[in-house]
């Protein structure tokens, strides 16, 4: 069923948030498993696109109509506008390259809507 194996928890513990998690199907609603309920209130699918297999994104744009090229050129402009006019790509994989993620991904999170309202940005403690 897809469904996140809970990990040990004190006994003051009484529910377990998982802010996204991967499954391979949608999960239902709601399930009780063991001595847990688990609520799933939505399940959406995550893209990415690998530029190296498409050609460029130029090629990528040429998929989409007018007004999609659009929004997206616009969205990609703000991206630069915030880093100065600069685009700054990078793919990091390995757990080394985690400390580097977080030092930029923490700043990113503490201003986006689910950290700010949902208290479901990203974790701020090493563990």
């Amino acid at each position: 069923m897809g469904l996140p194996a809970i990990p040990a928890a004190p006994a003051a513990s009484n529910f377990y948030f998982f802010p996204c998690y991967p499954v391979a199907e949608r999960p239902p609603v709601v399930v009780r498993k063991g001595g847990w309920l688990y609520y799933t209130p939505y399940a959406f699918r995550n893209y990415f696109v690998d530029l190296k297999q498409v050609g460029s994104f130029e090629q990528y744009l040429q998929t989409f109509s007018a007004k999609s090229r659009s929004t997206l050129k616009r969205k990609v402009k703000k991206f630069a506008e915030a880093g100065a006019g600069q685009i700054d790509w990078r793919l990091m994989r390995k757990p080394e390259e985690m400390a580097e993620f977080m030092r930029w991904a923490l700043p990113l999170s503490s201003r986006t809507y689910q950290d700010r309202l949902l208290g479901a940005g990203l974790p701020q403690s090493d563990a």
